[in-house]
């Protein structure tokens, strides 16, 4: 299952993406073993560590804007905060678990 969704930040449209391609590079940012651990924890982003955020807007920006680093998803993630980060989220439904073929 893919969403997508649009921010603005300081006057440019930014277009996010949760794809198998974001999944991935989360699982392996965050050292986790399967994709349903990754969704887990993206559905549960509120409880865990700020750095989450950061990173699942990271993720979320490489499909569309892969020139973007970590470092500035940190930057966006810092004049977003927490609630414009967590509002967009809270304006997609939760992540759900993929297709049987598609579990690594």
């Amino acid at each position: 299952m893919k969403f997508d969704w649009e921010i603005d930040l300081d006057g440019k449209r930014l277009r996010l993406h949760i794809g198998q391609r974001a999944i991935i590079l989360l699982k392996e940012k965050w050292g986790l073993e399967d994709d349903e651990a990754v969704r887990s924890r993206i559905n549960n982003l509120k409880s865990g560590p700020v750095r989450g955020y950061a990173d699942f807007l990271w993720a979320s920006l490489q499909e569309h804007h892969p020139e973007i680093t970590w470092q500035d998803a940190c930057e966006f993630f810092e004049a977003l905060g927490i609630g414009g980060v967590g509002a967009s989220l809270a304006r997609r439904r939760a992540i759900p678990p993929a297709d049987n073929e598609n579990r690594s």
